[in-house]
């Protein structure tokens, strides 16, 4: 097994404490079934650096703390399982990589599968909501997002490029 060097292991820190105050604390709009948050900053950086498997770690483990530190609601093992998905789609796509055209796929495939699609679904069946409904909200804020992670991306590609030269 190969082992994680000392600098590895304080950046991956570093990226699940920043995931937790974006998630958590610092969140733009946070709603029982809309949540606009900076967390895909976190997942990129680590997905560019490291690759899916440690992205999605960041994802997941920076789910797992938050709930347990700042709960929103009671806690629900999908949404962790989400946002190791987010972090292993943002991994894929950005694995020493920042092209918009990878940053328009990956933002898109993690949009309607993720954020769409499973979390509405999820959030369906947490409140015993009308996913048809959600669906339409959560589009939405979606595209809103979309949008936001493209421009956001594309203005740090180069402090996220001088990251992995560091």
């Amino acid at each position: 097994m190969k082992r994680i060097d000392t600098k590895k292991l304080v950046v991956l820190a570093l990226m699940i404490a920043l995931n937790i105050v974006f998630s958590r604390l610092i969140p733009a709009v946070n709603v029982w079934n809309t949540k606009i948050a900076f967390t895909f900053i976190t997942l990129v950086v680590t997905g560019y650096l490291y690759g899916p498997i440690y992205s999605g770690l960041v994802g997941g483990v920076g789910d797992l703390i938050g709930a347990l530190l700042f709960p929103i609601g009671e806690f629900n093992p999908l949404f962790t399982l989400t946002a190791i998905m987010s972090g292993v789609i943002f991994g894929i796509f950005h694995k020493k990589n920042l092209e918009l055209s990878y940053v328009i796929i990956e933002s898109l495939l993690n949009h309607i599968l993720v954020t769409i699609l499973l979390n509405s679904w999820f959030i369906a069946i947490s409140y015993n909501a009308s996913f048809v409904a959600l669906l339409a909200t959560r589009s939405l804020q979606s595209i809103a997002m979309f949008v936001i992670e493209i421009i956001l991306i594309t203005l740090l590609k180069p402090a996220i490029k001088r990251l992995g030269n560091f």
